[in-house]
C-alpha cells in the first residue's frame, strides 16, 4: 500500500474524523450553554446591594443598615495604581485577551502537573465578573463552560473599562466590605482617590482570601501578598524602583473604620428602618440603596441627648451609690492585657466606662479603665456623691473614705468631667424620653428614648404608655372653655363625697382653697377643682373632646380619675396633643420622615403634612403649597387655654421657667401617685417639647421628685438651647375677646368687698350676668364678708372689742343691704322688660343685656398692666 494512502487511512483521517467530532461537540456545547447564559445587557443595569442611609434634615448621617457596606465608584475615580495592583495579581492579560486567557490556562496547567497541586488559577477579570454576577462558586466542569461562555460573550459587548469598573465595584473584600471603595473606607477610612500605592496593594490581595489576607486580622501574612502584588506591578512595568522602594517601607496602618454616624440618633434611625421595613418589605430595604431624609435637626438631637443623660446621672447621684456593677478575682487577671479583655466584656453606656479597681485605701484608688493605656487613680473627691443608696427616699452618710466606697475587684463605672478627670459614676437606673416637634406641621426635630440605646433598645418616646397624671388636665379645661366655662369661672376646692365609691382623692400638700379661678386651679394644679370640673361639664362630652387632639377612646378611663390624667399616652402622643395649644388650634400628625429616594437619587415618598395655617385661604399665593390642618379648638377658646398655661409656667407649678427669662413659654406639670411618673409638657409658639421620667419597672421615684423637680429641668435645660436667639413672641389676641377686670378673688366685676382686682379676655358670653353676680353673692355671702372683714380688722387693731363688734355688724347688715337692693334692682329690671313684651315691644338692649365692664367692640391693644391675686398667680402680659 502506498505510503500516501497509508498516511491518509491512518493518521489524517482519524485526524480529520476526531476534529469534526470536536468542532461538532463543541458547537453542540456552544449552542446548548448559549441557551442558557443570561443577557449581558443586564450587566449595563445591574444594581447592586447598596445599604439603607438614614440622614438628618441637614444631611447628616445617622445610621446606615445592611449586610452589605458598599460604596460604588466610577471607573475614572479609581487611580491607576488601585486598578493596576488588581490587573498585576489577578489578570495580568487582562488587556490582551477576549475573556478567557488559554496561555494561563495553559500555564496553570503545566503548573498543576509539575507540582502535583492547583498552584495558580486560570480565571480572569472578565470571568470573574461573569461568575460574582450571574454564577455560583461550586467547583464544577460545567460551571467553568458556563463561565467561560460567558465571559466572552462580556467581552464582545463591554469595554475593558466597564468590565473593570463592574469587577471592582462586585468584588468581596471582607468585614462585609464590597467593592474598593467600601474597602478603602473600611480598612483605612480613606475615598479610594486618597489611598497610597501600598495601600491599593494591600487592598488587592484581599479577593483571593478576605480573611487569610486580611491586615488586621493576620497582618504579617497581608504584608507578605502586598509586597508580592508591588514586585509584580515593578516587573510588568506599572511602577518605578523607587515608587517600589518607598512602598515596601511603609508600615501597616490598616484598621477597621466602622460607619461615622455624624449625628447620634439610634431611636430615630430604628424608627425610620422600621418604617421603610412597612413600605418596601425586609428583604428589599438593605438592597435598594435608599436613603431617608428625616425631619430630626442634628444639632438640637445632641442638646436632646445630652441633656437627657445629664439630668438622669444627676438623679442617680442624688439618690445615692448602688455598689459595684460586678465582682471579679484579680488574681486570675495577671496582665494589662488580661485586664483589658476582661473589661471589654462589659459594654461602654453613653460615656460611662468599665474600670477594675486594682487597689484602694483611704486616700485613693487605682484602676484599669478599659480602653485607658496607663491606670488611673480617683480620690475621695472624685466620688463624694456616693453616699450608700438605701431606697428611693434614704441614703447614708457622706463617705469618709473611698476604700469605704470601692474595694479590689470591683467593676464600677467612671466617666470624665469637662476637665478631662475621671469621676465615679452608675448607670441609671431610672429612665426617661424626651420628643422635640415643630408645632406648625408636627416634625420630630428630635428625640431620645432613653439614657442609651446600647443599654436598651426600648423606645420610651414612642412605645411607654404610661399615666400622664395633671399633664392631662389641661384638655379638660380647654373642654370646658369651649363649654363655655372662661379662666375666671370659679369651682370649690374642697374634700369630695362621693357616693358608693372608697376613692379619696386629695389636692398635693391635703391643702384647700374654697372657690377656686379656673386659671388659679389649673396653675396650681388643683385636683379637687379638676374632678369638679370634670363632673360639671360631663365625662362623655370630656372624653370627646380629648379625642380631638389625638388620644384613643380606649386610653381614656371612662370614670372621674380621668381627670388627674390615669389614661395613658406616650411622650409623642403628649407632643403631639400639645402641638395644638402651641399652633393655633389646629390639628396635626407626628411625622419623622421628609423625603426617601432610591439609588439614582430619585424621590419616591415626600412627605406632605397637616400644616396649621391662619390664613389659608384662596386669596394667599402659598397656600396652594400647604396641606391644611384641621381647626379643632375656636380662636378664643385656644387663646385662653394657652395664657393659663403660661401662667402654669411663670407662677404655678411650672414657674423655674422664668429662668429662660422668657414670655411666650407655656405648659404643664404632671406627677403621678407617689410620684411614679415625672413629666413637664411645654411649648413656645415655634417648639412643644416633651419630658418623662420614671422607672421601666413602674416604681416611686422619690417623694421629692414631682414633675417640678425630675421632668421640668431636662424642660428647661433642652428648651435654653433650643430656643437661643429666637424672638419672644407671643400668641396673638383673637377677635371676639375684650379686656375686663374682674375681683380677683371670686372671678366676678369688683364690689364693695373687692381687695384685689385682675385683668381677664373674655367673650361678651363669658362676662357674668346680674343673675350670676347674685347667685354668687347669695351662695359665697359669707366668704365675701370674711373677706371684708379681715381688710377691716387690720385697719382696727387698736379698738377694742366692744367697738370692733359694733363695726362689725355694722358691716354685715350694710353689706345684706346693698345685697337686697341688687335683688331688686334685678326684680324691677325683670318687671319691665315683661310688661314691655306684653305690649308688644322689644326691650332695648340696655335693658336685656347685662352691661359690660369694658366696651365690648374695643379691640385697642390691650393693657399690659400685670396683677396678682394673693394665690401668687400671675396674668400673662399678652393678655393686657
Amino acid at each position: 500500500m502506498p505510503l500516501f494512502k497509508i498516511l491518509i487511512r491512518y493518521i489524517i483521517a482519524p485526524i480529520f474524523f476526531v476534529s469534526i467530532l470536536g468542532i461538532v461537540g463543541i458547537t453542540a456545547i456552544y449552542f446548548y450553554y448559549s441557551s442558557q447564559i443570561p443577557s449581558v445587557s443586564e450587566l449595563k443595569n445591574t444594581q447592586l446591594n447598596l445599604p439603607l442611609r438614614v440622614y438628618s434634615s441637614d444631611d447628616q448621617l445617622i445610621a446606615e443598615f445592611g449586610e452589605h457596606r458598599r460604596r460604588p465608584v466610577k471607573y475614572n475615580q479609581v487611580p491607576d495604581n488601585l486598578k493596576n495592583a488588581f490587573i498585576s495579581i489577578e489578570d495580568s492579560r487582562f488587556y490582551q485577551h477576549k475573556g478567557v486567557d488559554f496561555k494561563g490556562i495553559a500555564r496553570a496547567i503545566v503548573s498543576a502537573v509539575k507540582s502535583g497541586r492547583v498552584s495558580q488559577g486560570a480565571s480572569t477579570i472578565t470571568m470573574q465578573v461573569a461568575r460574582n454576577f450571574f454564577l455560583t462558586n461550586e467547583r464544577t466542569v460545567d460551571r467553568k463552560l458556563r463561565e467561560a461562555l460567558l465571559a466572552l460573550k462580556i467581552e464582545d459587548e463591554l469595554t475593558k473599562q466597564e468590565i473593570l469598573e463592574l469587577y471592582l465595584n462586585k468584588i468581596f473584600l471582607g468585614k462585609r466590605s464590597y467593592g474598593v471603595g467600601s474597602a478603602a473606607e473600611i480598612y483605612y477610612g480613606k475615598k479610594v482617590e486618597d489611598l497610597t500605592l501600598a495601600q491599593s496593594a494591600m487592598i488587592a490581595g484581599l479577593p483571593k482570601a478576605p480573611s487569610k489576607y486580611n491586615p488586621v486580622r493576620n497582618p504579617k501574612r497581608a504584608k507578605v501578598r502586598r509586597d508580592y502584588i508591588l514586585k509584580r506591578m515593578l516587573e510588568l512595568g506599572y511602577i518605578g524602583d523607587t515608587d517600589y522602594q518607598t512602598a515596601l517601607a511603609e508600615e501597616i496602618t490598616a484598621e477597621i473604620h466602622n460607619v461615622e454616624n455624624e449625628t447620634y440618633a439610634p431611636y430615630m434611625a430604628e424608627m425610620a428602618r422600621t418604617d421603610a421595613i412597612r413600605r418596601y418589605g425586609e428583604e428589599n430595604i438593605y438592597k435598594l440603596g435608599l436613603k431617608i431624609y428625616t425631619t430630626l435637626d442634628s444639632a438640637e438631637q445632641d442638646n436632646a441627648i445630652q441633656t437627657l443623660r445629664n439630668n438622669l446621672l444627676s438623679y442617680t447621684k442624688r439618690h445615692g451609690y448602688r455598689g459595684a456593677e460586678d465582682k471579679v478575682e484579680l488574681e486570675s487577671l495577671k496582665t494589662t492585657k488580661e485586664k483589658q479583655e476582661k473589661l471589654k466584656t462589659y459594654k461602654v453606656f453613653a460615656e460611662l466606662y468599665p474600670a477594675l479597681v486594682i487597689s484602694s485605701n483611704a486616700k485613693e484608688a487605682v484602676l484599669e479603665v478599659y480602653k485607658e493605656s496607663k491606670p488611673v487613680k480617683i480620690t475621695l473627691k472624685q466620688m463624694s456623691w456616693a453616699r450608700k443608696y438605701i431606697n428611693e427616699n434614704k441614703r447614708g452618710k457622706k463617705p469618709k473614705a473611698v476604700d469605704s466606697v470601692i474595694v479590689a475587684g470591683d467593676v464600677i463605672r467612671v466617666m470624665k468631667d469637662d476637665k478631662g478627670i475621671w469621676n465615679l459614676s452608675q448607670v441609671p437606673k431610672v429612665t426617661g424620653a424626651l420628643v422635640a416637634m415643630n408645632p406648625k406641621n408636627g416634625a420630630i426635630e428630635a428625640i431620645a428614648g432613653g439614657f442609651d440605646f446600647t443599654y436598651s433598645k426600648f423606645n420610651r418616646a414612642i412605645q411607654a404608655k404610661r399615666q400622664p397624671g395633671s399633664s392631662f388636665k389641661p384638655f379638660i379645661y380647654a373642654a370646658a372653655l369651649e363649654k363655655g366655662y372662661s379662666p375666671a369661672t370659679t369651682v370649690e376646692d374642697e374634700p369630695l363625697d362621693l357616693a358608693n365609691s372608697t376613692w379619696d382623692p386629695q389636692n398635693y400638700g391635703h391643702e384647700f382653697g374654697g372657690p377656686t379661678r379656673l386659671r388659679v386651679a389649673l396653675a396650681k394644679s388643683k385636683n379637687l377643682v379638676s374632678i369638679r370640673l370634670l363632673q360639671q361639664i360631663g365625662l362623655g362630652y370630656a372624653i370627646e373632646y380629648a379625642k380631638r387632639f389625638g388620644f384613643k377612646k380606649r386610653a381614656l378611663p371612662e370614670d372621674l380619675t380621668l381627670a388627674l390624667g390615669t389614661g395613658s399616652a406616650t411622650p409623642l402622643e403628649m407632643a403631639t396633643a400639645y402641638s395644638s395649644f402651641a399652633n393655633g388650634g389646629f390639628k396635626v400628625e407626628s411625622h419623622f420622615i421628609r423625603k426617601i429616594v432610591d439609588r439614582t437619587n430619585t424621590t419616591i415618598y415626600e412627605a406632605n403634612p397637616y400644616t396649621a395655617c391662619e390664613d389659608c385661604s384662596t386669596n394667599n399665593p402659598n397656600s396652594s403649597k400647604i396641606n391644611p390642618a384641621k381647626r379643632i379648638m375656636k380662636p378664643t377658646v385656644h387663646y385662653q387655654i394657652t395664657s393659663m398655661l403660661q401662667s402654669v409656667a411663670q407662677s404655678g407649678t411650672g414657674s423655674r421657667t422664668n429662668r429662660l427669662k422668657r414670655r411666650d413659654l407655656a405648659g404643664k406639670t404632671g406627677t403621678t401617685d407617689d410620684q411614679k411618673d415625672a413629666w413637664f409638657c411645654g411649648f413656645s409658639p415655634t417648639k412643644v417639647t416633651t419630658v418623662w421620667v420614671g422607672f421601666d419597672r413602674i416604681a416611686p421615684l422619690g417623694r421629692k421628685e414631682t414633675a417640678a423637680g425630675a421632668a421640668l429641668p431636662i424642660w428647661i435645660d433642652f428648651m435654653g438651647t433650643a430656643l437661643k436667639g429666637e424672638k419672644d413672641v407671643g400668641w396673638k389676641v383673637p377677635r371676639g375677646l375684650i379686656n375686663v377686670q374682674l375681683d380677683a378673688e371670686t372671678g366676678m366685676p369688683p364690689n364693695e368687698y373687692t381687695m384685689e382686682t385682675i385683668n381677664e379676655a373674655l367673650t361678651p358670653e363669658q362676662i357674668p350676668t346680674e343673675e350670676e353676680i347674685l347667685a354668687y353673692m347669695a351662695a359665697h355671702r359669707e366668704d365675701m364678708l370674711e373677706q371684708r372683714e379681715m381688710q377691716v380688722l387690720e385697719n382696727m387693731e387698736n379698738l377694742d372689742e366692744v367697738t370692733r363688734a359694733r363695726h362689725m355688724e355694722r358691716i354685715r347688715r350694710e353689706a345684706a343691704q346693698r345685697q337686697e337692693n341688687q335683688r331688686r334692682r334685678e326684680q324691677a329690671r325683670q318687671r319691665e322688660i315683661d310688661r314691655l313684651r306684653s305690649l308688644g315691644i322689644e326691650p332695648p338692649a340696655s335693658l336685656t343685656q347685662q352691661q359690660p365692664q369694658a366696651n365690648m367692640n374695643d379691640q385697642q391693644p390691650i393693657d399690659r398692666t400685670q396683677r396678682a391675686n394673693r394665690e401668687g398667680v400671675e396674668m400673662p402680659e399678652q393678655l393686657f
